[in-house]
């Protein structure tokens, strides 16, 4: 199997695996990893899983030659991948725990922005995208 098809397989297998286990094994997400510091296993999962998204994107990118536009949206991928791999790290800093558990609804109500950002960045730089595309048609 070549890297061209690795760099999507690995990350649909992520997903896959993230939200088959958010879905159907919730119990199993509560359970804490014996690292000294609480650390639910949901936690890892959820931050896999939003890693994953972001990098599957990024990746969906097609490559070769580009527009100005088409390198704007890889440059902003690459931000949303980056906020995506310190997802955990911030939201622990957010919430004061890995359990993100929320005291302040205000903080939680930052960090619901912040992980909504990840996951619709993507959808919609891909939208316009294929509007673009859509457009320049015509």
């Amino acid at each position: 199997m070549n890297w061209k098809k690795l760099k999507y397989i690995v990350p649909i297998l992520f997903l896959v695996v993230a939200v088959y286990l958010v879905f159907f094994k919730p119990a199993s997400l509560t359970r804490s990893l014996n690292v000294g510091v609480e650390v639910p296993i949901g936690t890892l999962v959820s931050w896999m899983g939003l890693f994953a998204y972001a990098l599957l994107f990024y990746n969906l990118l097609p490559s070769g030659k580009r527009t100005f536009f088409e390198k704007s949206v890889q440059k902003v991928l690459l931000v949303n991948l980056i906020a995506a791999s310190l997802w955990g790290i911030i939201s622990a800093a957010l919430a004061g725990n890995w359990a993100f558990n929320y005291s302040d609804k205000n903080v939680f109500f930052v960090w619901i922005i912040f992980t909504v950002f990840i996951l619709v960045l993507p959808l919609l730089l891909y939208l316009l995208l294929g509007l673009k595309k859509l457009f320049s048609r015509f």
